[in-house]
């Protein structure tokens, strides 16, 4: 049984128990961005969280509506597509694709519905119609406002008195203004401005109007759950509510509201109006998503959280425990491959050698740990389900087995984390066509050691030089006396993958240049070099691979070998110049592992 789903609710400053209007159907509606410019860490913290909001509640509730908005139409946007000299769509539409490449990369899924405001001017014209008829709104010169003092409760989610209302809204002194409180639902647009027609002229929305109409179309009203940014609650979401509760004469908008903490730097507000903000593009270019994602789940979302590199950097070295311990268990690929109900495992909270209780209480592998949902149960408390995640990385260390991996994956899956290819997330991402590849690498050798005169003569050289390499790496895989340990593993098949076939090359270089292996690769020696090809001049500072991941197991390997020779200053001459170039060695049994050192990146860019 589930555990029951506690949030702190901002208008009741409680926490309390969560239970959907409608049963096992839940509506999630959060504000997103107003598309103008590239977000920054402090817009990036709600991303996540409600992310992890949204995970939480799929894993709880059979149906769940996740919408989150796109402000499209906005004089922010306007005045930055003025500076650059360039429509509003083309500011909108790249800014929106930044959006989704930054969101994207902080590990969070796309939700649901993802509206955006110019696909709404009928519903905002709808709810404004409907404030006007009620008495609740009124229109001047162009302009249709929401009059404050009509709606006794406004101030309520906040917490702020008229005074402090007037004081902390973006209010405009303006003669069509009944009361300095009230705030513009539409307002009328210039011939150079986006507009729209509507009963008081062509014009445009407000900011407040759009997500009133928005979340209403997708989730109808009241609805579950409105989130967003501490910010957010006055005057957005205070206007919000007062638009739709007046609008349809309901006694709630949202049965609750949710408000992250801000991130800040040196204990001030991250704001882009304070010019203090980091974009998460600045921060990706030296770190992971999904150390920022991680680095923000390590605090209560409700509290602040301070920005600092440190904080990031430690979020990469404790991704690279976990990743590392995902690296050397064994995989079990497919769910039907994972132990039936009778073999599960016991939770967390089953003491050592205890065999958890009767099947009812015992969970399958691909299944999240009890403890960790429990914990995000308690108002999404990120800190302590972070902590149940490293005690089943202990607990994977320890055994070793599939089963305790899927655990620990499926469990880090609900915060949004470990979803990698663990040998992508320790070394980056190989992209290369090795077919063009191949061709690389045949190409410069011909360079280096032929002149063809004719692109017949090259080919004939490329197939004969091919064919000879083949032939050499097989005869030192059949007939030295070294054998046929994993790095000099010989056959057709490698060639498939180009960077295997430069490794292979250079393996058998550093078998000639050794002395005391010079017989035991004379047959791949002299064949090769039948073929014009110069074994003196392949190193591995000059490998004819043009991809840097290649490059690196290549000198890994290289370096296996000279260890092996028991050529220990060559292997930690190589040792050293991986170092130089961020890569870490960890000498395992079997082939050698290596992984990027996020901290040698952090210090480069």
């Amino acid at each position: 049984m589930s555990p029951t789903l506690a949030l702190h609710d901002t208008a009741t400053r409680a926490k309390r128990p969560f239970a959907p209007i409608r049963p096992d159907r839940v509506g999630l509606y959060v504000c997103g961005p107003t598309v103008y410019d590239r977000i920054h860490i402090g817009n990036a913290r709600p991303l996540i969280v409600f992310d992890v909001l949204s995970r939480l509640l799929r894993h709880l509730f059979k149906e769940v509506t996740y919408v989150r908005n796109i402000t499209d139409v906005d004089d922010k946007i306007m005045d930055r597509a003025a500076e650059r000299g360039v429509p509003i769509a083309e500011v909108t539409e790249s800014t929106t694709r930044q959006f989704h490449e930054d969101a994207a990369a902080l590990g969070c899924l796309p939700p649901d519905h993802e509206p955006r405001a110019t696909e709404h001017i009928a519903g905002m014209i709808r709810i404004i119609e409907a404030l006007i008829g009620n008495g609740h709104a009124y229109a001047q010169d162009g302009h249709v406002l929401f009059h404050v003092p009509s709606f006794a409760e406004y101030g309520r989610l906040s917490g702020r008195d008229r005074d402090e209302q007037v004081a902390g809204a973006r209010v405009e002194v303006a003669p069509y203004k009944r009361d300095p409180a009230d705030f513009v639902l539409w307002k009328p647009s210039a011939a150079d401005q986006p507009g729209w027609d509507s009963p008081w002229g062509r014009g445009r929305p407000g900011w407040h109007i759009e997500c009133s109409a928005m979340s209403e179309h997708h989730l109808g009203v009241p609805f579950d759950i409105h989130g967003g940014g501490i910010d957010l609650t006055f005057p957005h979401h205070e206007n919000e509510i007062a638009q739709t509760r007046c609008a349809h004469g309901l006694g709630r908008m949202a049965n609750f509201w949710l408000h992250n903490g801000f991130v800040t730097v040196n204990g001030e507000k991250m704001a882009k109006s304070l010019g203090n903000f980091t974009t998460v593009a600045d921060v990706l270019a030296k770190a992971s998503g999904e150390a920022i994602r991680l680095w923000t789940l390590g605090t209560h979302y409700r509290s602040p959280l301070d920005f600092s590199w440190e904080g990031i950097e430690r979020a990469e070295a404790t991704l690279d425990r976990f990743y590392g311990a995902l690296s050397r268990a064994p995989y079990e690929p497919e769910a039907s491959d994972l132990p039936e109900p009778t073999q599960a495992h016991a939770p967390l909270t089953s003491s050592p050698g205890s065999t958890g209780g009767s099947t009812a209480t015992r969970i399958l592998p691909n299944e999240p740990e009890p403890a960790l949902v429990e914990a995000l149960c308690d108002d999404l408390n990120t800190p302590k389900a972070l902590a149940v995640l490293h005690d089943l990385l202990g607990r994977l260390n320890r055994t070793n087995e599939p089963e305790d991996r899927a655990r620990l994956i499926a469990s880090a899956r609900v915060l949004g984390l470990l979803q990698m290819d663990p040998k992508e997330r320790l070394q980056g991402k190989v992209e290369y066509n090795p077919e063009a590849v191949r061709e690389h690498i045949l190409d410069n050798i011909i360079e280096t050691h032929f002149s063809p005169a004719d692109d017949s003569e090259r080919t004939s050289i490329k197939n004969r030089l091919q064919l000879a390499i083949t032939r050499a790496i097989d005869l030192i895989w059949r007939r030295s006396e070294v054998g046929s340990p994993p790095y000099l593993e010989a056959s057709i098949k490698h060639f498939e993958s180009l960077d295997e076939m430069a490794q292979q090359i250079n393996c058998i270089a550093h078998q000639v240049l050794e002395e005391n292996n010079l017989n035991r690769a004379t047959h791949a020696a002299d064949l090769l070099l039948s073929c014009g090809v110069n074994l003196q001049i392949i190193d591995h500072n000059e490998l004819f691979i043009p991809n840097e991941n290649a490059k690196i197991s290549a000198m890994v390997r290289v370096r296996q070998v000279a260890r092996n020779m028991k050529n220990y200053a060559e292997a930690d001459n190589i040792r050293e110049e991986l170092k130089q170039m961020g890569v870490q060695v960890e000498d395992t049994k079997g082939e050698p592992a290596w992984k990027r050192l996020w901290s040698v990146r952090l210090e480069r860019s």
